[in-house]
């Protein structure tokens, strides 16, 4: 049997933690646990720099990949819409007239989908494509 250090109860040898005091008996006497440091300012002001600085590539790499696809001349972009819209519309009025004897439809309603679709696609880029049937012209082109 041996004496607590802390309480001087009469304790087993064996014993890690006093049964009357509580106290740790692992920890040898002379042993002083070392107290935690407090960060110094420039370690403060590091990890803040590091989370600013991830935080910020973080907000850049999100609006790079939503807003690149718009960064391309838009003028252009929505003219190549338009024109492909045109070359669907025509494309689809030449199968129709060879399908009904050099005929063309009186709206193009009658050609389908197709060009409806081509239609809202010239005009989500602010054209407006405007069928008025006549005779065709001996070139087969398009006029004004």
């Amino acid at each position: 049997m041996v004496n607590c250090r802390e309480c001087e109860y009469e304790i087993n040898q064996a014993t890690e933690i006093c049964p009357h005091c509580g106290a740790d008996l692992t920890s040898l006497p002379g042993e002083l646990t070392a107290p935690a440091k407090k960060p110094t300012l420039a370690k403060i002001l590091l990890r803040w720099g590091m989370l600013l600085g991830v935080l910020l590539a973080a907000m850049w790499s999100f609006l790079w990949f939503v807003v690149s696809p718009r960064t391309g001349n838009l003028t252009a972009e929505a003219e190549g819409n338009a024109i492909v819209a045109i070359e669907d519309v025509y494309a689809q009025l030449h199968s129709y007239a060879q399908v009904r004897g050099g005929a063309y439809p009186s709206d193009l309603e009658q050609l389908g989908p197709q060009v409806r679709q081509a239609a809202q696609l010239a005009q989500s880029d602010g054209y407006q494509l405007q069928y008025t049937p006549g005779p065709s012209e001996a070139d087969g082109g398009i006029h004004n």
